[in-house]
Order: C-alpha cells, then structure tokens, then sequence
C-alpha cells in the first residue's frame, strides 16, 4: 500500500501537466497571436470537428528541456460504455488507470488494483474529458488560432494552428475527417506530444480491487 500511492501522485502529476496544455490557455490571445490569425492573405478555415463522444486512443509522450523521455503513455476513451482508461510508464514504473463516472481505479500489475472515489480523482487535477474536444473547447481555440500552413501528420494531412503562443502548441487537424490529429507543444522546462488514432476501444472495470476510497493522494 505504501509503495503505489506516491507511484499514483506521480503519474497523476505528469499526465495532469499535459492536459493543462491541452487546455490551459486556449481563452488567452497574446498580440502577436491576433495580429496574425487578422492576416487578410490567410484564407485557411480553422474548421476542427468536435470528437466528444467518439472513440479513441491517444499516444502521450512528455520530456524535459533537455529532451529526455519522462512519460511514455496511452490514453483510450470507450464511447459505448463512457470509461476512460491511462496507461503509461513513468520513472521505470508502469501504471493503469480506469475513469468512471463515479470511481476511478489504479493498477500496477493485473492482481493488484485500487479503488478511488470520484472527488479524490477532482482534487489530483486530472480530468480524462481534457484530452476530448467538445465545440464550447473548440470555439474557444478558433477565436485565437494561427494558421501556419499544411503538413503530414499520423492521420495523413493536417492543416496546422497554433493555439497558445506561450506553450508554442500546434493543433494538427485532419483534412479529410477534421478532427484533431494531434498536439504538440513546448517551453523551457520540456514538451508534450498527443497522436489521436479514432477506432473502436473496449474498455472494461478491472475486478477484485480493494476500495480505498477513503485515503487520499498525497498533496502536491
């Protein structure tokens, strides 16, 4: 017990920082942003389509200024049954953690799995609906975003927007289906990297787990 809460705050924390790029700063517009998304020469449509409600998985990878792997992990959401699940390897530890509406579970292997109340998954910071893009999260990139051009990307091609000069995060949305392809951002302390791949997720609760709800992760 003692061993897989501090594991757990140490996922909890890194996998939090990158959702706060996904969503952090998309209402803020820095000058130089908005001079920009006015160019009269820019006739690209920021047109990304909402994907809230579809099926996905998601790679994560973080690393440090000096681009050293700190996280290496997946992310998957199952439209039919609304759970979301993480798995990642962080400092030679391996962990999986399943969202629901009103639990949330850790495991570090497959026979043994922890319970966590929803209001303790609150108060860690990380929300599983950050890494999903309903039109509300959407409008609010589409007010500031910059279009610098078309690349290849995971998906095929994309056209290209930054979306928060302070993060220097790029928003890569598939030409075709219009939905985000992936995310990539970065500052001085290191960078974040999401690739989407939209297929079918099954995704189930892990069975025989001990209910420690009522203990909590240790403060940041």
């Amino acid at each position: 017990m003692k061993k897989i809460i501090p594991v757990i705050a140490g996922v909890v924390v890194v996998i939090s920082g990158a959702a706060i790029i996904l969503t952090g700063n998309n209402n803020k517009t820095s000058d130089s942003t908005k001079s920009a998304g006015s160019n009269s020469n820019q006739s690209t449509v920021f047109d990304a389509q909402p994907t809230a409600g579809a099926s996905f998985s998601a790679t994560m990878t973080t690393a440090d200024s000096k681009g050293v792997k700190t996280m290496d992990g997946l992310m998957e959401f199952d439209a039919k049954t609304g759970l979301s699940k993480f798995t990642g390897k962080i400092a030679d530890q391996t962990m999986t953690m399943i969202y629901s509406k009103d639990a949330y579970y850790m495991c570090q292997a497959e026979t043994e799995c922890f319970k966590y109340s929803t209001a303790q998954s609150s108060s860690s910071g990380f929300n599983p609906n950050n890494f999903q893009y309903d039109s509300t999260k959407l409008t609010g990139y589409k007010t500031n975003a910059k279009s610098v051009g078309t690349e290849s990307c995971p998906s095929g091609s994309c056209s290209v927007w930054i979306v928060d000069n302070a993060t220097n995060t790029k928003m890569y949305i598939d030409k075709k289906t219009k939905r985000v392809s992936q995310f990539m951002s970065s500052t001085a302390e290191g960078s974040t990297k999401v690739v989407y791949n939209y297929k079918d997720v099954s995704i189930t609760i892990p069975q025989n787990v001990k209910d420690i709800s009522n203990l909590g992760i240790p403060a940041q």
